[in-house]
């Protein structure tokens, strides 16, 4: 077996520590993507709650009104 030279090892051990370097970057990217695609389906669960109540309170703003006036929807 042949020695391997001391430029290849170093080419190789700069290759191996810029793959890992980036790896982290990928992963915190990863994690911060994540974040905000959490946060957004949040805020549009908290929208859609927020309608739905919204809704009930049409309704009972609706059927209080109608016992107040005393008519029956027919």
């Amino acid at each position: 077996m042949s020695a391997v030279e001391d430029s290849v090892v170093e080419a190789l051990a700069a290759t191996n520590l810029t793959s890992l370097c980036d790896q982290r970057i990928q992963l915190a990217n990863l994690a911060n993507a994540n974040l905000i695609a959490n946060t957004n389906l949040s805020m549009q669960n908290a929208v859609t709650n927020q309608q739905e109540l919204n809704k009930i309170g049409l309704a009972v703003l609706g059927q209080s009104v109608r016992m107040i006036s005393g008519t029956d929807a027919k």
